[in-house]
């Protein structure tokens, strides 16, 4: 399997790799609220690298899946749309 980055920068063996955790299940429980639980899991099945919320305390341990949460805030400094 080639190891080439798609137009998002995201490998096919780190997308398949999620995919796989995903689907088994074997990820979960992660979340201190799991009805954060789903959307976490769509976010990894997408191969997004971020979640924007202002609820980032209810995600902590996703670092475990390569989710990085942010504030909105945060988020539009990290693209430079704020000071």
């Amino acid at each position: 399997m080639t190891d080439e980055l798609n137009s998002e920068g995201i490998s096919r063996r780190f997308a398949l790799k999620r995919l796989g955790a995903v689907a088994s299940g074997a990820w979960r429980p992660a979340l201190r609220d799991p009805s954060d639980e789903l959307l976490l899991e769509v976010a990894m099945a997408a191969a997004c690298r971020n979640i924007v919320t202002h609820n980032v305390r209810d995600f902590a341990g996703s670092e475990r899946f390569a989710v990085h949460i942010c504030t909105p805030r945060e988020w539009l400094t990290k693209i430079g749309e704020r000071p």
